[in-house]
């Protein structure tokens, strides 16, 4: 299993890909995994990670911080951004491969909740950077 910032298991997990295909997997005790056609995909945002002897595909923090900004606030992803350290620049490419302004200002009003005042200044920063030359 993998698991999230407070090392409970994940529920649902999402695997991207770059080939057309859509499916869903029901794994034991009510898991399940979805196979996700994604246009964007980008193999540098995935890092291998050693799970019981296989080396499986993750995203990288970064990726799940931005994704994850779209989602509902829960105790995992409050959990997730006040314990991890994120790579600053990484978070950039991210942002400005696809600007999403109001993904970021919910992230940094969640960076803000948890504590995290310099993920919360880094984020503003990048933001208004984008903002200002969008315009």
């Amino acid at each position: 299993m993998i698991h999230n910032g407070d090392q409970r298991a994940q529920e649902h997990l999402l695997v991207r890909n770059k080939e057309k295909t859509n499916r869903k997997m029901s794994l034991p005790l009510g898991y399940d995994m979805s196979l996700t056609y994604d246009p964007k995909f980008d193999e540098r945002l995935v890092k291998k990670v050693e799970i019981a002897g296989r080396s499986i595909p993750v995203d990288v923090a970064e990726r799940v911080l931005a994704d994850a900004g779209k989602l509902t606030p829960s105790p995992e992803f409050l959990s997730f951004i006040a314990g991890t350290r994120f790579n600053k620049r990484l978070v950039e490419a991210i942002y400005a491969s696809s600007p999403r302004p109001y993904v970021f200002t919910r992230l940094i009003r969640r960076a803000k909740e948890v504590n995290r005042l310099d993920l919360a200044a880094d984020l503003e920063k990048n933001k208004g950077t984008k903002e200002k030359a969008s315009r």
